[in-house]
Order: structure tokens, then C-alpha cells, then sequence
């Protein structure tokens, strides 16, 4: 029964190290710009005022950089465009809901904050149209110096 506590309390420190290994470091690995901060974009391929896709970059050195990983992943170039850009901080899109959607950014030093922007801008009351709704959260990122 001792060796068995042993093995579990080994086990669980395995962990706890293996997480913090694997855990470490930014989701890219960008440096900083001369100016000490990070940038991201966020690129959204619309057809038809429909989002079929976005992609985002981010921890990047300046806006430039960010912009262009992000339209270059995004697809087509003819239905592709910066839709928010952020900096030591976070991005979020929101649309509205039903046909004819209408798309909103924030920007914030929080992911919550950034998102609470977004689609606050996206909030349809029924009054304004019958298609009236909640917003609807298409996507949100960080920098890694991010609150």
C-alpha cells in the first residue's frame, strides 16, 4: 500500500511537470517589435455576406506581419479582409444573426472585454427588424501579454 502512495504521488508530479513543459511558451513563436509590443490580425472570408472561414496571426512584430500571415491563410483574396486588428491585447468578430448577417469587432486588453464589444455591436432587438437576436461570436484572440 506505501509503494502504491508512492507511485501515485511520482505520477502526479509527472504531470504537473509535463503540463508546465508542454504549457510554456506563446501559441506562435514571434518576437516583440522594436517598440516591445505585439500585434494580431483577424481575416475574415465572406461570400455572400455569409463568414465561411476567418483566420487569425498574432504575436507578431507590427501589424504589417500579422496582416499579411492572416490574409495569406485565409483563402481567396478576393473575399478576404483584415476585420480587426489588436495589440497587446485581444481581437474578437461578432455577427448578427439571420440572413444579411452584419459583422462587429472589439478590441480590449481581455479576451472577455474584446468579445463583450463584439457582440454587443451584433445585439439585434426584435424592435429593430425580425430578424432581431443575440450576436453570435465568429472569434476572439490573444497576444500572449494579453490581462
Amino acid at each position: 500500500m506505501f509503494s502504491l502512495g508512492k507511485a501515485a504521488l511520482g505520477l502526479a508530479t509527472a504531470s504537473m511537470l509535463a503540463g508546465v513543459i508542454v504549457g510554456a511558451g506563446p501559441a506562435s513563436a514571434k518576437e516583440a517589435g522594436p517598440d516591445g509590443r505585439l500585434y494580431g490580425s483577424i481575416a475574415i472570408l465572406e461570400y455572400d455576406n455569409d463568414t465561411e472561414d476567418w483566420t487569425a496571426a498574432y504575436n507578431y512584430p507590427s501589424w504589417d506581419e500579422a496582416d499579411r500571415d492572416a490574409l495569406n491563410d485565409c483563402g481567396d483574396p478576393s473575399y478576404c479582409h483584415i476585420a480587426v486588428r489588436f495589440v497587446d491585447g485581444c481581437g474578437a468578430v461578432a455577427k448578427t444573426s439571420g440572413s444579411n448577417a452584419r459583422y462587429f469587432w472589439g478590441t480590449a486588453p481581455t479576451r472577455f472585454e474584446a468579445e463583450r464589444q463584439a457582440l454587443a455591436g451584433a445585439f439585434r432587438p426584435s424592435s429593430m427588424s425580425a430578424a432581431g437576436g443575440p450576436g453570435i461570436l465568429v472569434v476572439s484572440k490573444c497576444t500572449g501579454n494579453a490581462g
